[in-house]
């Protein structure tokens, strides 16, 4: 049994019905998912650009999420792998988004591999950060 923490475009592509392989998804896997995914998902869930319909799914999708998934809260350790992931990239000379940043910190703090399908975010170039394929 592993521990997999799910990025939002996992949740985004699970809510859409999109298919992702069924290497990646394991039953007897513990599911958690940072507050800082959980704010992404809150934000497309409220978001006046969506149809009162797209919304009310979204929300659903969430609850769901919610009673299956462990969230993660920031404390102050996953604050100071934040910070050491954040002098990285800037080290590295490689912005990153600065939610991208604390969902890795989050996975990386629960002792999870993250689950990820957004390749922009480069999750693969962070130290300490294991990814589930």
């Amino acid at each position: 049994m592993g521990q997999v923490a799910l990025d939002t475009s996992v949740l985004v592509a699970l809510d859409r019905g999109q298919a992702l392989g069924s290497a990646a998804m394991k039953t007897n896997d513990r599911w958690v998912i940072s507050v800082v995914v959980l704010a992404e998902l809150l934000v497309a869930a409220k978001s006046p650009k969506r149809t009162e319909s797209a919304r009310a799914r979204t929300e659903a999708f969430l609850e769901l999420i919610k009673s299956k998934c462990e969230i993660q809260a920031i404390d102050e350790e996953t604050a100071g792998i934040f910070a050491e992931l954040r002098a990285f990239a800037i080290s590295e000379g490689k912005p990153r988004g600065v939610n991208d940043l604390w969902i890795a910190a989050s996975a990386i703090r629960a002792g999870a591999e993250l689950w990820s399908v957004d390749q922009s975010a480069r999750f693969d170039e962070l130290p300490g950060l294991r990814l589930r394929h």
